[in-house]
């Protein structure tokens, strides 16, 4: 599941999920891909008034995921649920521009220091301010790393409970 393009989570096949993740003032699209299958896509828009927290419970039963938001607004003209088109010729016109303009194709590839080399220049950095971090969490943002160190603390990152904060030693 993505929030205006950025990865924020995974719905299992037969799950519900409640979310809160905290918006700005604006709309906001929530997207929706399959990684089994590219035919299931779709998303809703959510318009918030003011920054805050929204609530929303995701389901994905069958062939179709509902989102209801709990607190906050659902803008009106968009769809609710996503379905899974049967043939070719019944997709809509939105999962038409998806399909045909995807962000970025869906690898179950794990990084490391060996197989890429952001990784490693990351590894060596002295300065966790460094924009290099960020660039490299927006590229690889839902990616799996491998690499040898050792967590020494782990916490939950402000109030996600699906995101957290590492902090690691080396050897």
């Amino acid at each position: 599941m993505y929030i205006d393009d950025e990865y924020v989570g995974f719905i299992s096949h037969g799950g519900n999920e409640t979310i809160e993740e905290k918006l700005e003032k604006g709309n906001h699209k929530i997207k929706f891909t399959n990684t089994e299958d590219s035919e299931v896509t779709g998303g809703v828009e959510i318009k918030v008034e003011k920054e805050e927290t929204y609530k929303m419970n995701l389901s994905c039963h069958s062939n179709e995921i509902s989102v209801e938001v709990l607190e906050g607004t659902l803008v009106e003209d968009e769809e609710s649920n996503v379905d899974v088109p049967e043939q070719e010729d019944t997709k809509t016109e939105d999962n038409k521009a998806i399909d045909e303009n995807p962000k970025e194709e869906v690898e179950d590839v794990i990084l490391t220091p060996d197989n890429c080399p952001e990784l490693e220049e990351l590894l060596t950095l002295k300065d966790e301010f460094d924009s290099k971090i960020s660039d490299f969490a927006s590229k690889y943002a839902g990616d799996k790393i491998e690499f040898d160190a050792n967590i020494a603390s782990m916490s939950y990152h402000e109030n996600y409970n699906t995101r957290f904060d590492f902090f690691d030693s080396w050897w």
